[in-house]
């Protein structure tokens, strides 16, 4: 289903805490799959700093990557695909 990139943003946000693998384009500029949900407490190491990613000036959001075992962020302005609950959603104009 082609999307705009700003649905896109909304299902992840909107996720509610449910799994669901993104598509998109590191800093680096190299693509990057993740599979992965928003709101998990678990593995958390308590360092005292919260992520940079909680800022709210910045296009990143965190989330539980379930293959690697750890936090990672998603760059949000990148992204082009997401799969949840077993429907694909792309970016348009992205085959």
């Amino acid at each position: 289903m082609q999307v705009s990139l700003e649905e896109l943003q909304n299902i992840v946000i909107n996720s509610d805490g449910k799994l669901f693998s993104a598509s998109f384009i590191k800093k680096d500029g190299s693509m990057r799959d993740i599979v992965c949900r928003l709101g998990v407490r678990s593995y958390i190491k308590g360092t005292g700093k919260p992520s940079y990613a909680l800022k709210k000036d910045n296009p990143y959001q965190l989330v539980f990557d379930f293959k690697k075992k750890g936090y990672r962020v998603i760059n949000m302005e990148t992204l082009f695909k997401i799969k949840f609950q077993q429907i694909t959603y792309i970016l348009e104009g992205v085959k």
